[in-house]
């Protein structure tokens, strides 16, 4: 059986096993970037064809550290060019899990709540 990294674009999964994978499948990539995953990581469908990623608990020890010493633009700006780097590679797992094409993606992080949020907005079926 396929691991959902694995997971072939004609068995996708559906319902809640989508979400789940594209959870997944979204720490599994976050764990190869930045060597740490994060502690929660859920999808949501708003409306048909958006999908939020919620991730919590991403920010390393080091990015706590120079955002309590005042250097929260740098750790921000640092966080910006790592989903800038690994954007292509979300947009990609989304689109075969759920088999649309992603016409739009946005990311964002928040530190005190330490949060990121992938929006993924979603064309036609293919």
């Amino acid at each position: 059986m396929a691991t959902p990294s694995e997971s072939p674009a004609g068995s996708r999964h559906q319902g809640g096993e989508l979400l789940a994978a594209i959870s997944n499948r979204i720490v599994q990539l976050l764990r190869e970037s930045t060597g740490r995953g994060p502690e929660k990581c859920r999808t949501f469908w708003a409306g048909n064809d958006v999908l939020l990623v919620q991730i919590q608990g991403g920010y390393s020890t080091a990015e706590r550290t120079l955002a309590e010493a005042g250097h929260a633009d740098e750790v921000h700006s640092s966080r910006r060019a790592l989903q800038d780097s690994v954007a292509e590679q979300m947009q990609t797992l989304v689109e075969q899990e759920v088999g649309r094409p992603v016409v739009a993606f946005m990311s964002n992080s928040h530190l005190d709540p330490d949060m990121m949020i992938e929006v993924f907005v979603l064309g036609p079926d293919a």
